[in-house]
């Protein structure tokens, strides 16, 4: 077999329609990597490379069973967050609404008693169209 640093610098192409020469100079060679440049710490591969370690049966079910534990533990957890919330904009929307209830309450006792200043009135109706823009923006926004 001949040694490759013996070969000839020019490949000269065996068709005779293109007579072209390459100079071996102008291909572009990339070598073959090897396992080892592949391979990561704590004796992991990149997906698809095996490293040629086998994990135990009993390691295996340990594994998995410790990972089920845990998923079905942040799902608990996200189950008692979502209450959590869903408890809290209850109670706000309940604490909120009977605000709003007295707050017209009282805007509307002051528009329809005849006892009360011109002034005292537009106050009061400037609040309850305040309150009522409010109150259309919250629902429309509201999904």
């Amino acid at each position: 077999m001949k040694d490759p640093q013996q070969q000839p610098n020019n490949i000269v192409s065996t068709d005779t329609s293109d007579s072209t020469s390459i100079n071996r100079s102008q291909i572009n060679t990339y070598p073959i990597p090897h396992l080892e440049q592949f391979q990561v710490q704590n004796n992991r591969t990149l997906p698809g490379i095996s490293s040629g370690t086998v994990e135990h049966e009993d390691e295996r079910a340990y594994r998995l069973e410790s990972q089920k534990a845990e998923n079905q533990h942040k799902l608990e957890q996200e189950k008692e967050e979502s209450r959590e919330k869903r408890i809290r904009e209850r109670a706000l929307l309940i604490v909120s609404t009977i605000f709003l209830a007295i707050v017209i309450g009282i805007c509307a006792k002051v528009i329809f008693d005849a006892s009360s200043s011109d002034e005292l009135k537009k106050l009061a109706l400037g609040i309850v169209a305040a309150t009522a823009t409010g109150l259309v923006g919250f629902f429309v926004g509201r999904k």
